[in-house]
């Protein structure tokens, strides 16, 4: 079903071990202030970063619309990196659990909670073996992370197995094979994340496999989002050329025509009542 967008580093099989080993070492969001001084896990630090990462205008939105549900109810973040959309919902009065695989986010997220003096139950942990009891949360939140698991499917599953039957699921931001960015990519040769490596395992989909991969969900709805670029903050030649040339020449495009195009795919839904 899925488009592997990156070749192996070896004849050996993708595991769970090289998912963990990468984005250990790539924080996603460290990306984003090299060069610049300002003290990693400062508030300083937190508060440079926070606009960059929301910088999607559809993603914002949805902390405020989702949360006036789920105010004093249980949420899980999958994947929670350093922290940023899980402060989002504990803001909100939303009671915050999330996992991520590697230690080095789990510890920056739990630095940032303490800086902007919020609580949450903050664990190292597995998309593919969530550690916690069936039907414990009432909605789960995961955004840019099951599709650059060792196994999306089993990733799904454990969402729909943790959540409380009539939960609500929010996956965003699972990659459209199909899209304007996986274009310029492939034909620029450039990493989806990291310029200087890119993941080992970025999954691609088409909108017909997204429904497939969450046909266990009730009430589905799926829509691409980030149908126009936003400029990148990677230094060369291509990447002014993509800035100063690509970015308004295909901004300036009616949004029917681009909407198909988007890179990402906004998932919701419901588990059903009866289990």
């Amino acid at each position: 079903m899925t488009t592997m967008t990156t070749e192996p580093k070896s004849n050996e099989p993708v595991n769970e071990k090289d998912v963990l080993d990468y984005w250990d070492a790539h924080t996603m969001g460290t990306q984003f202030l090299r060069g610049e001084k300002v003290e990693v896990g400062s508030r300083e630090y937190f508060e440079r970063l926070q606009p960059i990462v929301h910088r999607y205008e559809y993603v914002p939105p949805m902390f405020e619309n989702e949360s006036k549900a789920l105010v004093g109810k249980k949420l899980l973040e999958v994947g929670c990196g350093m922290g940023f959309d899980s402060i989002e919902w504990a803001k909100r009065g939303v009671e915050v659990s999330a996992v991520d695989l590697t230690p080095n986010a789990v510890a920056m997220a739990k630095r940032q909670f303490e800086v902007f003096d919020l609580s949450a139950d903050l664990q190292v942990g597995s998309a593919l073996d969530l550690p916690f009891p069936d039907n414990t949360f009432d909605a789960v939140w995961s955004r840019g992370v099951l599709h650059v698991t060792s196994d999306t499917e089993r990733a799904i599953s454990e969402v729909h197995r943790v959540l409380k039957p009539g939960g609500r699921m929010m996956v965003v931001n699972l990659y459209n094979k199909y899209s304007w960015f996986v274009f310029l990519t492939k034909f620029g040769r450039e990493n989806f994340e990291f310029k200087e490596e890119d993941a080992p395992i970025i999954d691609l989909y088409s909108i017909g496999e997204i429904r497939q991969l969450f046909s266990a969900f009730d009430q589905l709805e799926v829509r691409k989002e980030h149908y126009y670029p936003y400029k990148t903050r990677r230094p060369g030649l291509k990447s002014a050329l993509f800035n100063n040339i690509f970015c308004p020449v295909y901004r300036l495009l009616p949004r029917f025509i681009v909407r198909p195009f988007g890179f990402k795919f906004v998932i919701t839904g419901y588990k059903p009542k009866n289990g």
